[in-house]
């Protein structure tokens, strides 16, 4: 395969300026690592763009050096167990992206393989599942007493499919006009009273996950209290962007246990919660996700 590096897009540079300063991407070994560095890996990937990855080295708690990044680490990708693609480095970004662009399909299983001298080499895999669409969104407003006004309300409508044990990750951004004239796009704060939805104990700004498990088969009504007060001002420059992804078990057990562990935050009588990964010999998460998007504009 050429190793020659490829053009990057726009579109892709976008994709990685989110993934590095995502909060869903962190360094999931909550504990202080063993004296011996491992691998580290963490990668969320999609059917929208190439696979795009951070490699690192894990360090003690006392280590001041402040990056980690393997530049030289060799990675490849394999789907159904076929190599199909390597990593390159990109010094610009401190990630590694498949070497030749490789695009994951839904309904497939990939597996990343990473080596680097002197660690372990280590591993990872997960299932790209197939989308699940989001069937309509509707915009209300409702009084809400905690704040003493009216806020938006979103009500989603999921068609689950009848196969159980689909897994979601519901996410909601604001899209709002600045006076350049440019829209942009930020993760929302938000709340729900559906319990069959794993929400922070506070505003929740990275989204929800959940499973099928109560509703498995039928229409699904999640109603989303965005906590954004209405004010005319912002009838013609906001819109309410709603991500639906469908997860892969790694994806949605890391999501799940991260907020299981944020909620413990704080709290001096929380049992522990580990954050779930699923890279061998080492840490990090390697997760697939299938998204889709609705928007409403408030005019």
């Amino acid at each position: 395969m050429s190793m020659n590096k490829p053009h990057i897009n726009p579109l892709l540079i976008f994709l990685l300026a989110a993934l590095t300063v995502s909060s869903c991407i962190k360094d999931i070994s909550n504990e202080i690592p063993q004296s011996e560095p491992k691998i580290t890996v963490n990668s969320f990937f999609n059917p929208r763009f190439p696979i795009v990855v951070s490699i690192s080295k894990s360090g003690s708690i006392l280590d001041t050096l402040g990056n980690n990044y393997l530049p030289s680490a060799k990675g490849y990708i394999f789907e159904n167990e076929v190599l199909v693609d390597s990593l390159q480095y990109y010094s610009e970004f401190n990630l590694h992206i498949a070497a030749n662009l490789f695009v994951p399909q839904s309904g497939n299983q990939y597996r990343i393989q990473v080596q680097s001298d002197g660690l372990p080499s280590v591993t990872g895999e997960s299932l790209l599942p197939d989308s699940v669409q989001v069937g309509a969104v509707q915009l209300d407003t409702l009084f809400t007493p905690a704040i003493g006004k009216n806020t938006y309300h979103l009500r989603i409508t999921l068609p689950d499919p009848s196969t159980l044990g689909d897994l979601y990750h519901l996410m909601i951004y604001r899209n709002r006009l600045r006076p350049d004239g440019n829209w942009y796009l930020s993760p929302l704060c938000f709340e729900t009273a559906d319990n069959s939805i794993q929400t922070l104990s506070r505003k929740n700004c990275s989204g929800a996950v959940f499973s099928d498990a109560q509703f498995n088969g039928q229409n699904k009504e999640i109603l989303i209290n965005t906590l954004q007060r209405t004010k005319g001002s912002l009838s013609d420059s906001l819109m309410f962007v709603v991500e639906l992804r469908t997860c892969s078990q790694p994806y949605y057990d890391y999501n799940r246990t991260l907020i299981e562990y944020k909620n413990g935050q704080g709290d001096i009588f929380a049992q522990p919660a580990p954050v779930l990964g699923n890279i061998q010999n080492g840490y990090g998460i390697f997760g697939g996700y299938a998204p889709v998007t609705d928007t409403v504009k408030l005019n």
